[in-house]
């Protein structure tokens, strides 16, 4: 199966298997869109499993960084744990900072995680450091990409990694290696496309900046 090598990468997770992430934040909404390779596991957070109802599991992946009482992310890119009582991870995530600067840098102003800007990935289930990612990649994104990018609107794409280049690539023609296209036609509103380099599997360089 081609799947069967990044689910039997998690480890165990306090509330079961993780189910598989189809976008975080409020996509129809964003005007930025993150597509990176695949989500990174981490079996202390306080994410959907398979024990959790339909309702829940939308709230968390819509709302995953709206700031409420007990948010799912704190404003310190510090996700939750599944602890009692609720508590946030001590250190942010690299990769959401990451985001929300570049983000920053395409608006022209501080952008807001989940309201401005919302990240998904062509393969969407989690794995430690892309583990089965390239076994998956292909039956993910025929199945998947496609209708993700219809519930986007956002006309601003930005591609982190080489699998994201690669699917969009293989689905709609962007050159690997060109760091601005567009606008083009994908799925829905053309959007242009920024590609960006990467320091390690799944993780942003903040420092690359498309060309206009």
């Amino acid at each position: 199966m081609p799947g069967s090598a990044i689910v039997g990468s998690q480890l165990a997770a306090p509330g079961g298997f993780h189910v598989p992430e189809p976008w975080s934040g409020h996509i129809t909404g964003a005007a930025v869109l993150f597509v990176s390779s695949n989500p990174s596991v981490d079996p202390a957070e306080a994410y959907p499993a398979s024990s959790w109802d339909d309702e829940r599991r939308a709230d968390f992946f819509a709302s995953r960084f709206d700031q409420r009482a007990v948010p799912w992310v704190d404003h310190r890119m510090r996700p939750l744990l599944a602890t009692n009582p609720p508590a946030h991870r001590e250190k942010g995530t690299r990769f959401w900072f990451a985001a929300r600067a570049r983000a920053s840098e395409l608006l022209e102003r501080r952008a807001t995680a989940g309201t401005d800007f919302a990240l998904t990935e062509v393969v969407h289930c989690q794995s430690p450091a892309e583990s089965g990612v390239a076994e998956a990649h292909a039956t993910c994104v025929q199945t998947w990409l496609r209708r993700v990018l219809r519930a986007a609107p956002a006309p601003v794409i930005v591609l982190f990694g080489a699998h994201a280049k690669r699917a969009f690539g293989d689905l709609f023609g962007i050159q690997q290696g060109s760091p601005m296209t567009g606008p083009c036609d994908i799925e829905g509103p053309p959007a242009s496309c920024c590609s960006c380099r990467t320091r390690t599997p799944g993780r942003p360089k903040p420092t690359a900046t498309p060309s206009p």
